[in-house]
C-alpha cells in the first residue's frame, strides 16, 4: 500500500493498483475549501512510478507539476512560460505532451479568449492514465530518415565536416550523398550492403555494385 501523506486536507492512498481519495476535515463536515482544492490539483500533478519499473519503488512520485495554466499565454509570477504543454515540454524528463485531456474545459484559450470566465475546480474530472503497452523501439520509414539527413543541409546553423551514415541501404546513401553534395563542405561515409560486396569475386562488380 502507498500513503501520500504530504497532503493537510486529504488522504490518497494507492491499495492493489487503486487510487483512494478522502477528504480529511471531519470537523467541518469534509466540506471543500480553498486549501482542499489546491491539494487537489497538487495531487492530479503528481507523476508516479507505478510497477516501480523505473526507479525500482512501487508508486514512487516520479515529479509533480503544480501551478501551470491551462491558458496558452500564461506567465509565472517570475515572468516565465507558464503553459502546462509548455512546462512539461522544457522540463518533464518523462512526459511528451500530445493533446489535452478528453475532459474539462478552456485548454489552450489565450488569456484573451478566456476573458473573465474563471475554471471551477468542481467541474474538474480527475483522470488517471497508466503508461502501458509502450515501445522500446521505433523503425523509421525511408521518408523519415531522408527527413532526419536533410536537416543538416544548411550550412548556416549546422556545422558538419562529416556524417557517419553506417550502414545504409541505396535511398539512404543517396539520401546521405546528396546532402553533403549540397552542403559542398562535408564527406559522408556509408557502408556497402552486404549483398553488394560479400561473396562477389569481381570488384569491378563490387565497385559499381556501392556506386
Amino acid at each position: 500500500m502507498y500513503i501520500a501523506s504530504e497532503y493537510e486536507t486529504i488522504i490518497f492512498e494507492v491499495k492493489e493498483s487503486i487510487g483512494y481519495l478522502t477528504i480529511n476535515r471531519e470537523a467541518k463536515l469534509n466540506a471543500l475549501n480553498s486549501t482542499v482544492l489546491t491539494e487537489l490539483r497538487l495531487l492530479l500533478n503528481h507523476l508516479i512510478d507505478e510497477d516501480g519499473g523505473i526507479t525500482g519503488i512501487p508508486k514512487e512520485i516520479l515529479e509533480k507539476w503544480s501551478g501551470v495554466s491551462k491558458i496558452s499565454d500564461a506567465r509565472s509570477s517570475q515572468g516565465a512560460q507558464n503553459y502546462y504543454s509548455d512546462v512539461l515540454y522544457t522540463g518533464s524528463s518523462y512526459i511528451y505532451w500530445m493533446d489535452h485531456p478528453g475532459v474539462g474545459t478552456g485548454y489552450g484559450n489565450t488569456a484573451a479568449e478566456q476573458g473573465t470566465t474563471l475554471f471551477s475546480a468542481l467541474s474538474e474530472v480527475i483522470t488517471t492514465i497508466s503508461l502501458t503497452s509502450g515501445a522500446d523501439d521505433y523503425a523509421l520509414t525511408a521518408g523519415e530518415q531522408k527527413d532526419g539527413i536533410d536537416r543538416f543541409k544548411d550550412t548556416e546553423t549546422v556545422d558538419l565536416n562529416l556524417f557517419i551514415c553506417g550502414k545504409a541501404d541505396a535511398t539512404k546513401a543517396g539520401n546521405a550523398l546528396d546532402m553533403c553534395t549540397d552542403r559542398k563542405d562535408a564527406v559522408a561515409f556509408v557502408s556497402p550492403e552486404l549483398t553488394d560486396v560479400v561473396n562477389v569475386a569481381n570488384e569491378v562488380t563490387q565497385t559499381s555494385n556501392v556506386k
